[in-house]
């Protein structure tokens, strides 16, 4: 990643509520990390997001915290995050009813990205499940499970089918960067390299400690799943070690960097068929007429998701974009940012939005539209044309 040492320098300057999204209603009894006292401890500053509280940073600050993410290596508590096991012969029958990547097909020690969809086939959370044996498997998923329609739970709570929260007592880490191998071979009797890179997942030898090869900023990382005891464990011997804890406004930063949408941010449950929030290649067909909402979940749509790209050199750090900023091309306003950062690995502005299609005219093909926030010229330009490569 090449250095841009004056945008890692205003990190911390342009990194506030506005970019976190984080919430106006206060929950009376938000949910904690099973690690919550540890991060109290070492001086973290706490927010609350959907009814959870999270780490947003630690006293080091956002730019320590992405050079260690993205140079050395990072380790991030997502211990919040849903746990859903499915048990039994029909376990993967049963999740794809509402899953729209193939897990049919999944062989045991793999896992897919994809989204989870209500009955009219609109996306209620991007999730990842992992195969953890042919007759169970796991889906983590961003929302709380009673966030979740209640045809989704009719549907998954089938007597042929073991389904159950497995969240309470668990944890969760991601630890990324080049060196997150190095570093968890180092603390555990673990060699996540027998992990295949990306896709794969595996169960260690013992503590119940699961393994997986896929974090959620879109590079490749180590993930830790499994009972909180063993999981604060690895934290701590993580830490001891010298790697650098990270919170979510690092997370902001890697997860649009890595063009990975956000429940809340670029959707919210039930708005949106998969194919509008650049969601449309983790519908395969060999299983879409199974899924909930076949045949709208396989119609053809414009994307509504769309990458903005801001100008490279000298900024007014005054007077940068925050998310919800109206998007305008010839004075009409075509859409609205909602992940906004100004880049580290490009050095400019980089940020999601959502637009309407039929106002912005042909895009896509390394084509581009002119358009502006405020003052400020941006490009706008397919979701799928990555400006990361």
């Amino acid at each position: 990643m090449p250095e841009t040492p004056r945008a890692l320098s205003v990190l911390d300057a342009v990194n506030g509520d506005d970019l976190l999204g984080v919430d106006d209603v206060v929950v009376p009894n938000p949910r904690r990390s099973p690690l919550h006292d540890a991060h109290v401890r070492a001086g973290a500053s706490i927010v609350e997001f959907g009814g959870c509280l999270w780490v947003d940073r630690y006293p080091g600050g956002v730019a320590h915290e992405y050079r260690a993410a993205t140079t050395g290596v990072g380790v991030i508590d997502v211990s919040l995050m849903t746990q859903l096991s499915f048990t039994g012969s029909q376990a993967a029958q049963q999740l794809q009813r509402h899953f729209t990547n193939d897990v049919l097909n999944l062989a045991a020690g793999r896992l897919r990205y994809g989204a989870v969809v209500d009955d009219g086939g609109r996306v209620v959370d991007d999730a990842i499940v992992y195969k953890q044996t042919e007759d169970q498997l796991l889906i983590v998923l961003n929302i709380d499970q009673d966030e979740l329609p209640e045809s989704v739970e009719a549907s998954w709570s089938a007597p042929e089918v073991d389904y159950r929260n497995i969240s309470a007592g668990r944890a969760i880490l991601q630890i990324q960067g080049p060196e997150a191998v190095q570093s968890t071979a180092a603390v555990l009797d673990v060699d996540a390299a027998w992990v295949p890179p990306f896709f794969g997942c595996r169960s260690a030898p013992e503590d119940d400690l699961f393994v997986g090869r896929c974090g959620f900023t879109g590079t490749d990382s180590v993930e830790l799943i499994g009972p909180a005891s063993v999981i604060q464990a690895a934290w701590d011997g993580l830490v001891a070690r010298g790697v650098e804890p990270f919170g979510i406004s690092t997370i902001e930063y890697l997860r649009v960097e890595g063009g990975m949408i956000c429940n809340g941010h670029e959707f919210t449950p039930g708005s949106n068929l998969p194919y509008e929030i650049g969601l449309g290649r983790f519908v395969k067909p060999s299983v879409a007429p199974m899924v909930a909402g076949w045949p709208d979940i396989g119609r053809p749509v414009q994307p509504h998701l769309h990458w903005v790209l801001g100008p490279a050199g000298e900024l007014d750090l005054e007077r940068l974009p925050t998310n919800g900023d109206p998007i305008t091309i010839g004075g009409t306003e075509v859409g609205r940012l909602t992940s906004t950062i100004l880049s580290p690995a490009a050095g400019r502005i980089v940020a999601l939005a959502m637009v309407d299609p039929l106002l912005i005219g042909p895009i896509g093909d390394g084509v581009t539209v002119d358009g502006r926030v405020g003052e400020l010229e941006v490009a706008l330009s397919c979701y799928e044309d990555s400006p990361f490569g």
